[in-house]
């Protein structure tokens, strides 16, 4: 066992994720087994740091989208720092665009926080057997690209996109404006727009409505809960 923390009989998961109500519900149901135990909770990137470095988990949860930085550079973070250590990725963000960008990144699972209730618990003991853990969705995705077919032109086109800029559209699609995003994501009017711009120049939308209407039809085609995006969106 790696953990410091947890019981020697049971394996110490550590969550990562800015939304109180995921880490209530996370935490209870790790607790609730008997062979894992929820070792650390952090819900930001700093808090992240410490407790990595605390806790020695066996296991790592960790949410994109976090209040001071992006997940996805965290794993590269903890991927240096315990490179044996599994990485689970827990995100409302679509897993057709960003699994793949998660296990590049050095994670070994992705799990849809709409299916966390169901999944997580397999995912978690199959991948402290050393397996990797994805949808059938994306595991289908995966085929099919191995088979040189495509996955859509949508998707093909988001592909061109940065990891921030992916995030910037999210965002745009959930609701927000510029201002709104930008304090989200920790970054200035400047820079978002800045983003939106290489974003319209990428995707060749003409104008800011066609980037809304883009966004916006995206998030809703994929499923993607609003409410985060709708509480802020003045601005």
């Amino acid at each position: 066992m790696a953990n410091g923390m947890a019981n020697n009989d049971k394996s110490g998961i550590l969550i990562v994720d800015d939304q109180p109500l995921i880490l209530a519900g996370l935490t209870q149901v790790i607790n609730g087994q008997e062979d894992m135990i929820c070792c650390g909770v952090a819900r930001s990137m700093a808090s992240a740091r410490k407790q990595f470095r605390d806790c020695r988990p066996d296991l790592v949860t960790i949410d994109l989208g976090l209040p001071d930085g992006d997940g996805l550079e965290l794993i590269k973070e903890f991927n240096v720092a315990g490179a044996t250590i599994p990485i689970l990725v827990i995100s409302q963000y679509d897993e057709t665009i960003y699994a793949e960008r998660a296990l590049k990144a050095g994670a070994r699972g992705y799990v849809m926080k709409e299916r966390v209730s169901e999944d997580i618990v397999d995912a978690i003991r199959s991948m402290l057997k050393g397996e990797l853990y994805v949808s059938a969705k994306v595991a289908a995705l995966a085929l099919f690209q191995m088979a040189g077919r495509k996955a859509g032109r949508k998707a093909e086109c988001l592909e061109i996109l940065t990891n921030r800029e992916l995030q910037v559209l999210q965002l745009l699609g959930a609701g927000l404006g510029s201002r709104a995003a930008a304090e989200k994501l920790k970054l200035s009017i400047k820079t978002l727009e800045t983003h939106r711009e290489n974003i319209k120049r990428k995707l060749r939308i003409e104008d800011a409505a066609g980037l809304v209407h883009y966004a916006t039809t995206w998030v809703d085609g994929q499923g993607v809960q609003k409410a985060n995006g709708r509480e802020n969106a003045q601005g």
